[in-house]
């Protein structure tokens, strides 16, 4: 996703846009890692459980991405805007990819219960 995102960022933003992506992925990485930790706690109960084990995932991301961002934005240590659309940006993708993963692990749960 930086590699896509390297040129256009350093063309719109400069070098500080640059610092700013790499924070806004990171910020929806941890936000993701850490949101993806209650669904996997789910997933060892009963199967109509896990759409409570997703949404409290869902929440925990949420929260936690909101955070991470809004104290990076606020400390006016990165471009504020770059950083914003990054995080955006990155957590479009990275939610595509957990659901795409979530998907294959209840159905592999389904058919084992």
């Amino acid at each position: 996703m930086a590699l896509i995102g390297y040129f256009p960022t350093v063309r719109l933003a400069g070098a500080a846009g640059v610092t700013a992506m790499f924070v806004g992925i990171g910020i929806s990485l941890i936000g993701a890692w850490v949101g993806v930790t209650p669904t996997i706690a789910y997933l060892g109960k009963p199967a109509r459980e896990h759409p409570t084990g997703i949404l409290a995932g869902l929440g925990v991301r949420f929260a936690v991405t909101l955070g991470l961002a809004l104290a990076a934005a606020l400390t006016d240590m990165f471009a504020r805007l770059p950083l914003l659309w990054w995080v955006g940006i990155s957590q479009f993708v990275i939610l595509g990819v957990d659901v795409f993963g979530l998907v294959g692990l209840l159905k592999r749960s389904k058919r084992d219960d």
